[in-house]
């Protein structure tokens, strides 16, 4: 089975894209022809060093989750992409809970360290909070080291919670 048709290692740099905010970032709902990418993406390892589950996916343990989650209406899962040249910045997925909802966002390798996760982060709320009826705060689990998803998360409006040996949580309040 082949993993990786279409998918570039180094998309290159999108003219701009140093200057990308919020209003340069469009959000989607997950379609099949993403199922590749987002699959490469998390067993990046960079990807894996700051998740919560650092073990690399099996490929058919990864069609079976992004299937069901696509088809739940508990979750919703967007992919972030640059309005100019429409190429994937990274996935947002929303878990929705009785009492709360978690979030959570992996950039594409070739997109990180650009500060784009926040904005990723906030057009993503903005979807989330049109197309989903919610007043639950979201919050954000985030392993100690991962300063750069603090950082976005904060960025995005996020406030610590609390924190374990583990995890640090943070949490931002919905507007419907």
């Amino acid at each position: 089975m082949e993993f990786n048709l279409g998918y570039k290692t180094d998309m290159g740099r999108i003219p701009g894209s140093d200057d990308m905010n919020s209003d340069s970032i469009i959000t989607r709902l997950v379609v099949r022809s993403d199922v590749n990418d987002i699959f490469l993406w998390r067993n990046d390892e960079g990807s894996r060093s700051q998740s919560l589950n650092t073990e690399p996916v099996a490929w058919v343990d990864h069609q079976g989750w992004i299937q069901s989650v696509m088809i739940s209406s508990r979750h919703c899962l967007l992919m972030c992409c640059d309005k100019t040249s429409a190429a994937s910045v990274g996935v947002v997925r929303f878990d929705m809970g009785n009492d709360d909802t978690l979030i959570s966002i992996n950039l594409a390798p070739s997109f990180r360290g650009r500060g784009l996760g926040k904005h990723c982060l906030n057009a993503a709320i903005h979807f989330f909070s049109c197309h989903y009826q919610s007043v639950k705060p979201v919050r954000a689990e985030i392993r100690p080291e991962n300063l750069a998803s603090q950082k976005a998360f904060q960025g995005a409006g996020f406030k610590f919670l609390h924190s374990t040996n583990d995890i640090i949580t943070l949490t931002r309040q919905m507007i419907s």
